[in-house]
This record gives C-alpha cells, sequence and structure tokens, in this order.
C-alpha cells in the first residue's frame, strides 16, 4: 500500500525523481527526462525498515535536491520540490538525497548511492507530519517539532499535543492539531 509520496525537478536539466514509500518499509524511486521523450522509469529501491520491530511504515518522505550552499523552495509533501540548481563543473546532476520518517525512524538517503543514515530512532505515526525548509527536515511528533539535517537532528521546538497536520505558508509553519477528551 502507497503511504507517502514525494517529487523532485532539477530545473537545469528537466529530470523528474519521484519517491513512493510503501506500508512494507520500502521506498521505490523513479526517474526520467522530462525534456525528452518523458518517460519514467524505476531506478532503485530503498529499505527504511528498522533492523527490529514491525514499525516500518513509511509515513513521510521529502527529496532535497541541492549542492553545497545552495538553497531548496518545498512545496508540500505531495507537490514538488524544485532544487534552484545548475550541475557541477563535470556537467554532473546536483546531489538528490531522501528523507524518509517511518513509524519508528527518521532516515536521510543518498539516492545515487543508497547510503543510508539513521539520524533518530524515532518517527512519527502520523502521515503529513513532515516538510522541508531551508533544507532542513521538519518532523511534527506528539512531544514537539524537530529539525534535521542529512546528518543529524539538528533542534527541537517543545510544543505538545497529537500533531494531525504540518505545513508551510511562507515563511510560518502551520501545524493542524487536535485536543484531547473530545474523541
Amino acid at each position: 500500500e502507497v503511504t507517502a509520496v514525494a517529487a523532485a525537478i532539477t530545473p537545469s536539466g528537466g529530470a523528474l525523481t519521484v519517491a513512493v514509500g510503501l506500508s512494507s518499509g520500502m521506498v521505490y524511486i523513479i526517474s526520467g527526462d522530462l525534456a525528452g521523450k518523458g518517460k519514467l522509469h524505476h531506478t532503485g529501491k530503498l529499505n527504511a525498515r528498522p533492523d527490529d520491530g514491525d514499525l516500518c511504515c513509511v509515513t513521510g518522505l521529502q527529496l532535497l535536491v541541492c549542492g553545497p550552499g545552495e538553497h531548496v523552495d518545498a512545496m508540500g509533501s505531495f507537490g514538488l520540490s524544485r532544487g534552484h540548481t545548475t550541475p557541477g563543473e563535470d556537467g554532473a546532476a546536483p546531489p538528490l538525497s531522501l528523507y524518509v520518517v517511518t513509524e519508528s525512524q527518521t532516515l536521510a538517503f543518498n539516492v545515487a548511492t543508497g547510503l543510508r543514515t539513521i539520524l533518530d530512532q524515532q518517527g512519527s505515526r502520523n502521515p503529513r507530519c513532515c516538510l522541508l525548509r531551508d533544507g532542513l527536515l521538519v518532523v511534527a511528533r506528539d512531544e514537539g517539532l524537530y529539525d534535521y539535517t542529512l546528518d543529524t537532528r539538528a533542534g527541537c521546538t517543545v510544543f505538545e499535543g497529537k500533531k494531525q497536520q504540518l505545513a508551510m505558508l511562507r515563511r510560518f509553519h502551520v501545524l493542524v492539531t487536535s485536543q484531547g477528551g473530545r474523541g
């Protein structure tokens, strides 16, 4: 069952990458060239399952297209992330990373190599509770909002309560919560 989707376009080359997260903890990568024939093809499979336990459902995906010092604009969990990037000196595409949030972990993957970095042994059981902000992953959990870089957890803002959805409006976080005790 598909539980999360993210897409990113590299403006300089028109390449589209789509990540599809499943309830089994697997993430499929599909990519293609929109400027050419417009065909997409399966390019990889990433395993986001924890080493032990059964809480492996992918609840959030965010693709990050950028190189050193470059900025990324995120356009929602099911929208497109447009990286303002240009190819490197050798003409290679800019690096592509994927943040994956499961029920039990927060991870980062290098899409080209499949290298997995565990950022936190906590994830989020709620879908639509993560977003990209200036290249940082923001994850909403019941105890607060957590920021992550591609290497580690970067900070936390304590804000207790059950989170339903997290979004951006200009430079502001929009957080939908539910009141306790109302069923």
